[in-house]
C-alpha cells in the first residue's frame, strides 16, 4: 500500500571510518557508504534532501548521534517512513576481546567517533548500547512511523565492524564462533557456547510493531568491507568501484532493483535480505532480518513504494557461480597444499579472503567456512575425508547458489526455532516451506561431509497450495558442524522428478549429475530457489531431546 499523501520520508545516515583517538582502527568504506546510500535515497526512493541527515567521522560523536535520533522522534508523524543506517565499528558481548567492559547479553553497541580509553565503566558509558540508548528511541518511533534500520557492522545480529583487541584491553580468549580451537579451555568453550545459544532477539519478544532491522552478520560474526586493495586485485567488485561494506554494496544493488527476484516491480524487505545473503554468505557474513518468520510484515515493499515507481534495474551483479574455490591454510596445514592444488577448481589462498580455511590444531585439522564457523574436525587418519570434502565444495557452492534468473514467484524457507546461531544434538528443528503459487517443493540438505540428502519432495499430482506452509520436522544428529538447506519450487514436476535418489549421495558422481540435469531442464520462468545455513553443536540441547 502506498503511504499517505502527507507522509514524509526521513533518513539518518551514520558512517565512522576514522577515530580521533585511535587512528589505527580506521575503515575506508563508511564515508563512501554514506555518500552512496544518500544519493540512492534521494535520486531513487524520493527522500527529500532536506530530510536526509548524514553524520560522518568526526561529526558522528555519541552526543550528535543521540541528538539526531531524538530529533527524528520529535519530527516524525503517523504514516511517515524512517530509514536509519550505520556503517562502522561495533561490538557486543560476543566480542570476547571486549567482554570485560560488561556489555549486556542480547544487545550490541555502536562505537562513536569520539570514544577514548577508559576503565570498564567509563568505556561502557561512551558506547551507544542497543538496549539502553537505541531501544527507547526506536519504541517512540515505532509508535507512529515505519522504520527500516540497516547496521553494517560486526556482531550486528545482536543489534549492532569489530574492533580488534587493543582498542579495549583484551581479556579472555577471542571467540571463534562455535569453534573449538586448540587454545580454548573447556570452561572457555562452555562460556562461549552458552552465550551463542542465547538468541539475539526471540521472535516472540521482538518489541516493535513497525521496525524492520537488517544486520550485516549474526551476533557472533564479523562484517567485512571491500577496501581499495581488495578492489585493486579483483577480490571483489563493488557497484561503483569504490570501497564499500559488503552488506552496503548488496543494499545499493537491491535499491536499484536487482533484488526484485520475482520481477513484479517491487523490492520487499525479504527480497533485500535474500539478495544480500546470496551476495555475501560465501564471503563470511550471514545477514539477519528481524522480525523473523513474519512474512506479513517483511514481504511488504521497502519504504512502501508503489510498484510503478520502482526504478529500472541496473546491470546484474557479478556472479561467483563457477569460480574456483579458495582455501586458506594455516602454517601447520601447508603440507596439504599439493594435494588440494591438484584439483582444477581448488585454489590455495595467498592472503586474501577464502571460501574455506583449514587449521592445524593439536592432533587434528579443523575445516571452517569463510565466516569462521567450523564445518568439522578431522584426525590425521581422516585426512582423505578432509581432502574429499574440500574437493566437493565447488559443486556444493554451485548447488547452493543455483538460481532462476527469470523466476516469476517466491519460495520461502525458514527454520524454527529461529534467531539461533547453533542447534544442539538431539534438538527438534522444523523447516517451514512455502511458495506463493501452487508448487512442487524439493528440499535438499547438504551436510558437513558434502553429502546431499533429499529431505522433502512433493508427491506427483499433489503440489503444495499457494501460501500454505509445509512443515518438515527433523532432529539434530551427528556429525555436527555447518549445514545447508536448499529449497526449490516448480509449478510442474520437472523431468526426472520421480527418479531423484532418496538416500544421501556425494556432491559429485551420477546421482548429483541427475539432480543437476533436472534443475537445468526446469523452466527458469516458473521456479524459485531459496536456501539457508545453520550450525549444529556437539552439546545437547537444554530442552528435552527429540527422538532420534
Amino acid at each position: 500500500m502506498a503511504p499517505p499523501l502527507a507522509a514524509e520520508r526521513y533518513a539518518l545516515l551514520v558512517g565512522i571510518g576514522t577515530y580521533s583517538f585511535f587512528p589505527g582502527f580506521s575503515l575506508e568504506a563508511p564515508a563512501q557508504d554514506v555518500s552512496a546510500v544518500r544519493q540512492a535515497l534521494i535520486a531513487t526512493w524520493h527522500f527529500p534532501e532536506r530530510n536526509v541527515r548524514s553524520l560522518v567521522d568526526a561529526e558522528a560523536t555519541k552526543a550528535n548521534i543521540m541528538q539526531a535520533l531524538d530529533q527524528l522522534v520529535s519530527q516524525v508523524k503517523a504514516g511517515d517512513q524512517v530509514f536509519i543506517y550505520y556503517s562502522g565499528h561495533g561490538t557486543s558481548a560476543m566480542d570476547q576481546s571486549n567482554a570485560w567492559i560488561g556489555i549486556p547479553l542480547n544487545t550490541g553497541a555502536l562505537i562513536p567517533s569520539d570514544i577514548r580509553k577508559a576503565p570498564a565503566e567509563g568505556m561502557l558509558k561512551q558506547l551507544i548500547i542497543g538496549a539502553t540508548d537505541l531501544k527507547p528511541r526506536l519504541l517512540s518511533l515505532d509508535a507512529k512511523a515505519s522504520v527500516f534500520i540497516v547496521i553494517d557492522s560486526c556482531y550486528s545480529g545482536a543489534a549492532v565492524k569489530s574492533v580488534a583487541g587493543g582498542l579495549f584491553a583484551s581479556r579472555g580468549v577471542p571467540l571463534a564462533a562455535m569453534s573449538r580451537s586448540g587454545n580454548m579451555s573447556d570452561e572457555d568453550y562452555d562460556a562461549a557456547y552458552n552465550s551463542v545459544r542465547i538468541p539475539a532477539v526471540d521472535a516472540d519478544s521482538y518489541p516493535y510493531q513497525h521496525v524492520i532491522f537488517l544486520s550485516a552478520a549474526t551476533q557472533s560474526e564479523k562484517a567485512r568491507e571491500a577496501d581499495t586493495e581488495a578492489l585493486r586485485i579483483g577480490e571483489f567488485q563493488t557497484i561503483d568501484g569504490k570501497p564499500h561494506g559488503l552488506l552496503t554494496d548488496a543494499l545499493l544493488r537491491a535499491f536499484r532493483g536487482e533484488a526484485d527476484e520475482n520481477h513484479d516491480g517491487t523490492v520487499t524487505y525479504d527480497e533485500v535480505r535474500r539478495f544480500a545473503l546470496e551476495r555475501v554468505m560465501n564471503l563470511g557474513q550471514t545477514p539477519q532480518l528481524l522480525p523473523a518468520n513474519t512474512p506479513g510484515v517483511t514481504a511488504q515493499p521497502i519504504f512502501a513504494l508503489p510498484r510503478t515507481e520502482l526504478p529500472e534495474s541496473g546491470p546484474p551483479a557479478p556472479s561467483r557461480q563457477g569460480a574456483a574455490v579458495t582455501v586458506s591454510l594455516s602454517p601447520a596445514a601447508r603440507a596439504l597444499a599439493p594435494r588440494l592444488a591438484a584439483f582444477p577448481e581448488i585454489r590455495i589462498a595467498q592472503g586474501e579472503a577464502a571460501d574455506l580455511a583449514i587449521v592445524r590444531s593439536g592432533d587434528h585439522y579443523e575445516l571452517y567456512i569463510g565466516n569462521g564457523v567450523r564445518i568439522q574436525e578431522y584426525l590425521d587418519s581422516e585426512v582423505p575425508s578432509l581432502i574429499e570434502r574440500v574437493r566437493r565444495e565447488p559443486r556444493i557452492q554451485r548447488l547452493r547458489q543455483w538460481s532462476f534468473p527469470k523466476q516469476a514467484f517466491h519460495a520461502a524457507l525458514q527454520v524454527e526455532p529461529g534467531n539461533r546461531d547453533a542447534y544442539g544434538l538431539g534438538e527438534a528443528v522444523k523447516f517451514i516451506l512455502s511458495a506463493d503459487r501452487p508448487s512442487y517443493l524439493l528440499l535438499l540438505n547438504i551436510d558437513v561431509s558434502g553429502e546431499v540428502t533429499l529431505v522433502y519432495k512433493s508427491r506427483p499430482g499433489d503440489p503444495a497450495p499457494a501460501n500454505q506452509p509445509v512443515a518438515v520436522s527433523t532432529c539434530i544428529a551427528p556429525p555436527t558442524g555447518s549445514e545447508y538447506m536448499k529449497l526449490f519450487a516448480f509449478t510442474a514436476p520437472p523431468e526426472g522428478w520421480d527418479s531423484l535418489p532418496v538416500t544421501g549421495f556425494p556432491a559429485n558422481g551420477p546421482p548429483f549429475d541427475r539432480l543437476t540435469r533436472l534443475l537445468q531442464g526446469s523452466p527458469d520462468t516458473s521456479a524459485q530457489a531459496s536456501w539457508l545455513t545453520y550450525s549444529t553443536d556437539r552439546r545437547r540441547a537444554d530442552s528435552k531431546p527429540c527422538r532420534q
